[in-house]
This record gives C-alpha cells, structure tokens and sequence, in this order.
C-alpha cells in the first residue's frame, strides 16, 4: 500500500525465498544511493531537527565517514525516559582505534554514513562490524547531543537465546579482528577483544543466565588461543562464585 502511494520514494524489495532479517538488511544497505545514509530502528524515536544536524556536519567535516550521537533511554512503551543517554562526552571527532578500544558499539538509531557504504565481511555482519568495514582509515563524527529517544527492552537478538544469539556473539568477534588492518596498535585491539569477553561472561553471570554463559563459553572455542581468552576472563572475575560455579558445571558436562 505504500509503495502504491509514495512510488517515487518506496522501492519494495522482493527475494524468492526467505534470507532471514540480518541478510535482508546487509541487502538493502548495498541498494542504497544518495549523498547520505541514515537509518532508524523501527522501535526508537526521531527527535526534531535529528537529520538536518547530521547532514550538516557531514557537509562541514568531509574527512568523516560517519556522525553519530548519544540517544535518550527509555522504557518500551515510552511513558518514563531515564534522563539517562547511553553515549556522552565523546570527542567530536576520533579515529576507529578510540571506537575499538573503548568497545562503543553504536546503534542503527544513532548514526549517519557518509555514502556509498562500505559493507562487512559476512562473519563480520553486525552493527559494529558494518562501522569498522565502512570507517576503515577514516574518521568518525560525533553530536555530543542527545537527537533521539532508544526504548529499552523493546527486544533484540542480544536478549534471545540460542542460535541468533550466538551468531551476533561470534560476528562482534569476527569485527573486532577486521580492525587489525586498520589499527597500528594490534595490543588495543585485544585488549578490547577481552574486554568485550569479560563484559558478556559478567553479565550472564550476575543475572544467572547460565544458558547464555555456557553457549558463550563454547564460542570461546572458535577463537584463536582459547585457553589464554579464557584463563584472562576468569582471572579477571576470580572473585565471583558464580562464575567459578559455572565453569564447574561446564567442565563437568
């Protein structure tokens, strides 16, 4: 129906078979043409005068390859916002080495291309991977200005369990080593890679996600020198039972 109605502005993308949502994505990202590319989660909010700041920046910073700023948090049927933003008082303008090693992961809702997009490696496709593959030596923008609202809980593949979880899992792991080319200190980058580990194995541990700790663990096993990204994990939280209890549990089964 709309593309009945705007069809000089909707093109509707048609495949034979289901591809499956983050396929479809990718897809569509590479049919993109204009001067610039936003895009914009479904389930967040746009605040006013959101684009016009971002084109505009682009327009006066052209060694950028993206903009991006901070959105306000909010619960999923919008009726409280936090006053909260997730990211805040980053530099207005920074390489991919300070995007990797301080592990910002930006959301689709928070972020303008500068065109044509450059896409990810298919194990790389994840809303991560999709900045490193697209900035590469560039540099990133940054709007220390909260220009949308991102309701929380409204569901995502980081919350669901099983095989959707594991391939976002696996590609964020894949996108921190596609940085490797464009980082002159590789030590960064593991370094992030860690923390990024940490950080998971944390989270599954305090809100006993045991299902999400053990199929994270098995993950580590795709990576090169597991036994080291693991034992560094480990010793990092040593502290924490309930880690050391899982690990327990995972050993013995």
């Amino acid at each position: 129906n709309y593309k009945k109605k705007f069809p000089n502005i909707i093109t509707l993308v048609e495949h034979a078979t289901n591809i499956g949502g983050n396929a479809n994505y990718f897809d569509v990202l590479g049919r993109a043409t204009g001067k610039y590319l936003i895009i914009h989660d479904g389930d967040d909010v746009m605040l006013s005068g959101k684009v016009e700041k971002m084109c505009i920046f682009l327009d006066q910073n052209s060694d950028c390859a993206m903009v991006a700023h901070p959105l306000i948090r909010a619960n999923s049927d919008l009726t409280f916002l936090t006053g909260e933003t997730d990211i805040i008082d980053l530099p207005e303008i920074f390489r991919l080495d300070f995007l990797v090693g301080n592990c910002i992961a930006l959301s689709n809702s928070q972020k303008m291309y500068r065109m044509p997009v450059k896409l990810p490696a298919k194990e790389c496709r994840i809303d991560f991977g999709m900045d490193i593959a697209h900035v590469g030596f560039s540099n990133i923008g940054f709007i220390n200005e909260p220009l949308g609202i991102k309701r929380d809980f409204s569901g995502s593949a980081s919350k669901s369990k099983g095989k959707t979880f594991g391939l976002a899992t696996q590609a964020s792991l894949n996108a921190f080593d596609s940085s490797l080319p464009y980082i002159k200190d590789k030590n960064l980058v593991m370094l992030a890679k860690e923390r990024f580990m940490v950080a998971s194995l944390s989270h599954f541990a305090h809100t006993n996600d045991s299902y999400n700790f053990h199929f994270f663990i098995k993950i580590f096993n795709s990576q090169k020198n597991y036994s080291f990204w693991l034992s560094r994990c480990l010793i990092q939280f040593r502290s924490f039972l309930k880690i050391q209890y899982y690990c327990y549990l995972f050993i013995e089964r």
